[in-house]
């Protein structure tokens, strides 16, 4: 198993701000983002996010049924 070292900023961004809002397909129209998510079929779609010359790849988005929250999981 490895060790990864992540720095503030890249924790931030990862879940906080545009990143982790992209995961809704309704705040990446109205905001003009790219829409976070785990099988891009076109343009408008990513699973790699990049913070600090890191890339991260998205391996998994969830929707969480009662609270409505939606997070994403990914990996180095």
């Amino acid at each position: 198993m490895s060790d990864f070292a992540y720095t503030d900023k890249q924790l931030n961004c990862l879940n906080r701000g545009k990143c982790v809002y992209s995961v809704n397909s309704d705040f990446s129209r109205k905001n003009k983002t790219t829409q976070v998510i785990e099988s891009p079929s076109n343009k408008n779609q990513t699973d790699i996010l990049e913070v600090d010359n890191q890339q991260f790849k998205v391996v998994k988005i969830h929707s969480d049924p009662w609270t409505g929250a939606q997070c994403m999981e990914a990996k180095v």
